[in-house]
This record gives structure tokens, sequence and C-alpha cells, in this order.
């Protein structure tokens, strides 16, 4: 391995003439996500979805106030994932294209909707309106992370996950007399874990550890009857149908999701038999918006979103969710924000084609493998890491079906009376010095300026000594980095090329 060592901090625009192996590489420094919030692109380079078969298309995802279904575009403000108090994080919402299925978790509103003292219920994965805990909760967008996140059917790719409770605080918080922000709550119970608890929003569902079959065929997936490290059995626990990776690090990371068990059989007078999804330990959730059940005007429960399948991403190294386990499973509440700050993406899936069955085979559930690729830019920095490379990326330079273009020059260099040839100031700085000074020249001589691209900038004869004004022949003004000189001794054809830094 050839270890090569830049001339110049890439603290600035950088290129450096790899001559070795005859190629320029180019390199700066970009904003963080969140660094430069009024920038259009707010350090969002883009999310790009693709398919390896048929069916396609079959994901979908609630988006900001809006999410596409087989019977067009439905916008409500109940969709809306973004609050305008953030505004000072992503003052564009470029975080927020239409095109996009997963958002960062720290943009997803916890503020809720207040109009006239009355709270409105809302579809969102965040932690909702816990004032105290989760503002905290939320890391800053510069910890966004490059992932891939994969669904596969292939059972033996799945990802060891967390799966929390969903319901948020309209469905389980009992409404108070007189006081109208509680007039929508539900008083509802979530399905109890073991303990005989009813977990709240971001506690472990309460149903005991799942493997990845249903053997008896019930729809549901069988307890694997996993334990912890004192024998007691798990609860909580399930299979994410996919897996997500850190595409700089290469690192697997956890990946989880969520149910909200209040849409289950312990409610089947207010819940249709095909809703009854969110309490069933897998993730299935079906393309239904609205429940349009008969309920009180604007109930929480009518605003089902497939039975609540949150996902969530984080930049956590896979440990099949051992960390995420011990925190939701702890009831304290500065415990669960902690392990929320390392949630980086979420969607809030709306599937536009239904899911397999799990069943008992080698594959399930998914129609066909989706991968979704989430992109920031994410500024070169040294973290102090264990492993190989030292846990850096490494990067493998691919000239495949790339055409490569012989430039102008030749490589041989002849030996003459231009090696006396002297050019200042180098580095040049336009900012500081009028011009670039070149003396020693033949007396018949003529000067070529190129970029590294082989672009020929300017040309002119000179004698003895020339000066220039880094202006180009069309009067603008150069900007480029490195500059190529060839100085011709226009007698006897000798010449040199000689390279010369802008800063």
């Amino acid at each position: 391995m050839t270890e090569i060592i830049s001339k110049n901090s890439i603290q600035d625009f950088n290129e450096e003439l790899i001559d070795k192996y005859g190629f320029l590489l180019s390199m700066n420094q970009l904003p963080e996500p969140g660094e430069k919030p009024s920038l259009n692109s707010n350090g969002f380079v883009g999310s790009f979805t693709s398919y390896n078969s048929y069916p396609f298309n079959w994901y979908e995802a609630v988006g900001n106030g809006f999410v596409n279904t087989p019977n067009g575009k439905i916008t409500n403000s109940s969709l809306a994932l973004f609050n305008k108090k953030d505004t000072i994080y992503d003052k564009n919402l470029s975080f927020f294209k239409e095109n996009n299925f997963f958002y960062p978790y720290s943009l997803m509103d916890y503020y809720g909707f207040k109009y006239n003292s009355y709270l409105f219920p809302k579809i969102i994965s965040s932690w909702q309106f816990d004032t105290v805990y989760a503002p905290v909760s939320r890391a800053p967008l510069s910890t966004l992370n490059n992932v891939d996140i994969v669904f596969t059917p292939d059972k033996t790719k799945w990802s060891r996950c967390v799966i929390v409770e969903t319901a948020n605080r309209f469905f389980t918080q009992k409404p108070i007399s007189n006081n109208l922000s509680t007039f929508f709550f539900m008083g509802l119970e979530t399905k109890p874990n073991p303990d005989g608890k009813f977990p709240s929003q971001f506690e472990l569902r309460g149903d005991f550890s799942v493997g990845k079959n249903d053997q008896n065929g019930d729809g549901k997936p069988d307890p694997d009857g996993a334990v912890d490290a004192n024998g007691k059995p798990l609860y909580g626990m399930g299979w994410f149908p996919g897996y997500a990776v850190d595409i700089e690090t290469g690192k697997r990371l956890n990946i989880y999701f969520g149910e909200n068990s209040c849409y289950s059989e312990k409610y089947d007078t207010i819940c249709k038999k095909e809703n009854q999804i969110g309490g069933d330990m897998l993730w299935n959730p079906n393309g239904t918006l609205f429940t349009g059940d008969t309920l009180p005007k604007g109930s929480a429960y009518n605003y089902f979103a497939g039975g609540q399948h949150f996902i969530y991403v984080t930049n956590q190294t896979y440990d099949s969710c051992e960390l995420l386990r011990d925190a939701f499973s702890s009831n304290v509440k500065a415990k669960v924000a902690s392990a929320l700050k390392s949630t980086t993406w979420t969607s809030i899936p709306l599937p536009l084609k239904a899911l397999k069955p799990l069943g008992a085979g080698s594959k399930g559930l998914i129609p066909s493998e989706c991968v979704i690729k989430l992109r920031v830019n994410n500024a070169y920095q040294v973290k102090n890491e264990n492993g190989i490379n030292n846990g850096y990326p490494t990067y493998l330079l691919d000239f495949k079906n790339r055409p490569i273009v012989a430039d102008n020059f030749k490589t041989e260099f002849v030996s003459n009376n231009l090696s006396n040839v002297l050019i200042h100031p180098n580095p040049y700085f336009p900012s500081k010095h009028s011009t670039l000074n070149m003396s020693n020249l033949p007396e018949n001589s003529q000067i070529e300026i190129y970029n590294l691209s082989g672009n020929l900038l300017l040309s002119q004869q000179a004698s003895k000594q020339f000066s220039w004004d880094h202006k180009l022949q069309n009067g603008n003004l150069l900007n480029t980095s490195i500059l190529l000189i060839k100085i011709t001794n226009l007698d006897d054809k000798s010449y040199e090329i000689k390279k010369v830094m802008m800063e």
C-alpha cells in the first residue's frame, strides 16, 4: 500500500496531482448537516431507493403533510412531520423532499398542534409531548450517518431488535375534566408486559420475545423462549426484516421498530380485525391511513397509519439491540432519552402493496428486496477508533468504464537552458499578489498556461521576463487551484513544464 501525504490542508479546496499514477484528486471540506441551515441542501445529499426484482415501488411512507396511496395523494395536517419551531435547524426544509421515506429523527415534531387550547392528535414517530425529555432525546443534525437500509425476504439477514410501544399520550392518558388540552385523550391500556405494567411510548412492547417463523400458521411469529442473563424470559424482542449498514465504515447498525398495541384483539369492539396488527410483535404494516371507525370526532384512534410500525435507524454498531433493550426496559425517562439520541433516521411506513405472510420457511414478509440509501455531508475528521485501518474508511479508486484521456503534453523533458527559469510567487495568492512573474526566460519564448484538465488558458510570446495578472484571454479572472505552465524556447523547440499552486 502506498501512502500519499497531501501537501495542503483540506480546510480549503485542495487539488493534488498524483504524478506517479496520473490522476488528480480534488478535495474540500463540506459543512455538516445543520451547520449552515440556510443553505438549500443543509448538508443533505439525497435519498435513493432501488428494487432488485418485481414487485417494484411497494415501499411508501408518510411525508411531511402528505402520503401517496394507491388512490392518489392524501394531504392532511395531522401528517405534518416538521414543526415551524425547528426552522432554525432546517430553514428550507431540505430534509423533507417529496421523494423521501426516511427523515432525521431529531427533526420530528414533538411539540404537537395546539389550537384554542385543544391539543390535536397527529401521526408522528417522535416522543410525543414530553417537554422535559423529548427535547434532550434529539441529537444534533451533524450526527446523521450515511446508511443503506435494506428490506429483504431472506430471514438469515434479518436484524435482532427491540420492539417498542408506539402508542402515545393520546392513546394512553385519560382526559382531565375542564382541561381542553386533554380533550382528545382516550385513556386506553397497551398490552401489558410480564410484570403487569402497561408500557408507555418507547418502552418495550409487553409480549414475550419472538423468533422469525410462524410454525402454527396463525400469522404471528412464534415465541422463541429467549431469556436474559438471569434466566428471566425476555419480552419486547423480535426481528426487523432487513438490516442497516453505515456505508462509510462498513459497520452493521442497530435498527428497530415499534407498533401500537392499542390496535389489537384487546380492543376488538372498536378495532376491525384487519387492523389488529399492532400487538403481534411483527413488522407488518398495512396501507391503511385512517381507520374510519365510528368513534368520537377527532379521536386519535382514527389515526391508524398502518398500525404505527415506525422504523428507527441508529448510529450504534449492531449488538442485537442489547444496549437499547437495557434502556427501553429501565422505566427511567432520562435513560430512554439518552438512548434515543443514538437514533438518527425514522420512517412511518405505509406500503402500497401487501406484505407476504411470515411463514415458516427461509423467506417471508418482504415482497422484493428494497434498498434505501440516505446520504449527507460528513466532514473529514479524525476519530479515536480501533480495528482495521484504525476504524477509518478506505477508499478504492475505480476507473472502470471511465475514459482515460491523455493530456496534450509529452512526458519527456529535454535538457535545455530553461532550467534557470524562475516563477514567483509560488504558491500564488491572487488576493495578495497582483501578478505572477516569470524571469530568466529565453529571448524568444512561448508561454502557455493550462489548467489540470488540459484546457489552454493563455498563450503568449515573451522575451526574458513575463508578468501575468491571472486574467484569461477573454478578460475573466481565473478560478482554479493548480496551473501547468509550458515554457517553450522557440529557437530550439525545447520546453519545460512547471507547476504553480494558486490559493
